[in-house]
């Protein structure tokens, strides 16, 4: 079956990272991107549709209905919409499956929403309209309603595509877990599962979260699969109270192998080799850049590494050329509430 997953801007390519770990048999198709509003990710993939409701790096997941590619911008891409959503295969095995995925009894109903993403000789009024004719040709008995509707069909023109699917998760999946946990930090979970991803988790990981305010990035990689060892460090009491809180409250069972001290990563206390993988938001806290990898270089393994969000890019590179155990090997952006980011990975050599 093919989907398509909506993510945070430059978070895409992480989800397919997550994708190809967590699902059945997945393929790439593309990625599109919304400049500064959303990240999508086109693939395919086997296995039990609830899967998807999963994934921790998307924001909503669709049933891929079509996509037009070289539209015209002009009416004759509203006409192409209206007879793919009446007549075609693809539009009526997408709703199939949303239709099981999201059971309701009584005549279904949808809503339409609808989304432009440059200039076109139309508006997003037009484009939900077409939808809605080719939708009345086809299900002249389903109705269409803003309340509750069973099925969510979305409509992007999205440059010189347009892309349709009908909505299969709700459209926060991102930023809830399966029981009510209390986040402090601004970094959103997506993300922070994007990072866990990035440093290819495998069940030898030693993960350390040096700034642990609120146990997010060890929920995360706790979600991303197996490993060895997590330990968070709390600089405050109220810090490593809710880091606890959190963990325990994530999921039903203990979480297991997991340690979590008051302490301030700074003070030098961990054993130098002690960690395989770093995760770290650096807006979130005031740590100088220096010491911070210096300490970061000290603590790692050989060939460890460190994923770090920040959005001081040019003090990351100065400060690393510093510090001849340490290399960036890459790096990303990505769009968080207004302002533009990026995670970067860097070797312990």
């Amino acid at each position: 079956m093919r989907y398509f997953a909506e993510t945070l801007p430059g978070i895409e390519n992480f989800a397919w990272l997550e994708i190809r770990s967590r699902l059945q048999n997945p393929t790439f198709n593309e990625t599109l991107f919304v400049k500064e509003k959303r990240g999508i990710v086109l693939f395919a993939a086997g296995g039990e549709t609830k899967a998807l409701a999963q994934l921790r790096t998307a924001v909503s997941v669709s049933a891929f209905a079509f996509l037009i590619k070289k539209v015209a911008r002009s009416k004759q891409d509203l006409r192409e919409v209206t007879k793919l959503v009446a007549e075609s295969d693809a539009f009526g095995v997408a709703i199939n499956q949303a239709m099981q995925f999201r059971k309701q009894p009584g005549v279904p109903t949808y809503k339409i929403y609808g989304r432009l993403a440059g200039k076109y000789h139309y508006h997003k009024t037009d484009i939900i309209r077409a939808v809605s004719f080719g939708m009345e040709k086809r299900y002249p008995d389903w109705e269409q309603t803003s309340q509750n509707p069973r099925l969510e069909i979305s409509i992007s023109a999205l440059g010189s595509v347009i892309l349709c699917g009908i909505r299969l998760t709700e459209p926060d999946m991102h930023t809830t877990y399966a029981s009510a946990v209390e986040l402090s930090t601004e970094l959103p979970p997506s993300v922070a599962a994007g990072m866990a991803y990035l440093s290819e988790p495998s069940s030898e990981d030693i993960v350390l979260s040096p700034f642990s305010e609120d146990g997010l990035f060890l929920m995360e990689r706790r979600l991303a699969g197996p490993y060895q060892q997590m330990m968070g460090l709390s600089a405050t009491r109220p810090a490593y109270n809710l880091t606890q809180t959190n963990l325990q409250k994530q999921r039903k069972e203990a979480p297991k192998n997991v340690r979590i001290e008051k302490q301030k990563f700074l003070d030098g206390q961990l054993e130098e080799g002690s960690a395989t993988k770093l995760l770290v938001d650096l807006t979130a806290n005031n740590a100088p850049y220096l010491p911070f990898l210096q300490e970061c270089g000290r603590v790692l393994q050989e060939n460890g590494c460190i994923v770090l969000f920040t959005n001081n890019y040019e003090k990351v590179k100065d400060t690393l050329r510093q510090i001849p155990t340490l290399e960036m090997m890459t790096g990303h952006s990505v769009y968080i509430h207004g302002k533009w980011g990026r995670i970067y990975i860097i070797k312990r050599l």
